[in-house]
């Protein structure tokens, strides 16, 4: 049996980085999906491969900027340099009049293919580089949705491969799943408490993105390391195209 499926994209996404990432004349505003930035991203620091990252929760994107943040012990935010304040992409999505067929995975929930997903581009992969093909028989998908990994999935990896874990291995890769759908303090979570996450790859799909501004964090507004509560878009100034 096949399912035929519908794939809509959502008409608005957004992405998390900092301000640098917009002042480079080479950077988002010149292309939104950009190989070059990928090039510096470590292969293993993305749950789908090394793709270009967005979520249609403005909430979790700005959790993934505020990450770029240092202490406040460290370096105090009345001097933080303004390349490195946090910043949100807000993103338009549309479907060009105009495309080549597109491979697309959608994990609607945690599963074992999802947590075998994970595994595979986190254990070894690169821009140019996975085993999709020689594992799950095809080439990397170019669009990748699902949940995502909750625990501190580097460290997962690392104890994975400490304690000579295998791939391949089904208890192993039980192993893996069980561990990152835990947060810090050891408590399961699942469906949406994950987070969703939306993975591009490829600059041929930059004709799906626009981008149509920013939101930039306005550390006189500034409420903590992590967004909670109702008032987080108080924090951010936008600065549309």
């Amino acid at each position: 049996m096949q399912l035929r499926t519908r794939f809509v994209l959502p008409e608005v996404l957004y992405h998390g980085t900092k301000m640098s990432a917009v002042l480079n004349p080479n950077g988002f505003s010149n292309k939104v999906i950009n190989e070059n930035f990928m090039n510096n991203i470590r292969s293993n620091d993305r749950d789908f491969g090394t793709g270009f990252y967005t979520t249609v929760d403005f909430r979790q994107a700005a959790n993934w900027a505020k990450k770029a943040l240092v202490s406040a012990e460290n370096s105090g935010f009345e001097t933080y340099p303004e390349q490195e304040l946090p910043v949100v992409l807000k993103i338009h999505c549309q479907l060009p009049s105009e495309f080549d067929a597109i491979e697309v995975y959608d994990f609607r929930g945690e599963s074992d293919k999802w947590s075998d997903f994970i595994l595979l581009h986190r254990y070894k992969s690169s821009l140019n580089n996975c085993a999709c093909i020689n594992i799950f028989g095809h080439e990397h998908p170019q669009i990748v949705c699902g949940p995502m990994a909750d625990n501190d999935t580097g460290s997962v990896i690392a104890l994975f491969k400490d304690q000579k874990r295998e791939i391949l291995n089904e208890s192993d890769r039980m192993w893996f799943r069980e561990e990152i759908t835990k947060s810090e303090d050891g408590r399961r979570r699942v469906g949406l408490d994950l987070g969703d996450q939306l993975a591009w790859f490829g600059e041929t799909l930059n004709s799906f993105l626009t981008l149509d501004g920013y939101y930039k964090l306005n550390m006189d507004s500034f409420l903590g390391d992590e967004v909670t509560g109702k008032n987080y878009w108080g924090e951010w100034d936008y600065y549309g195209n």
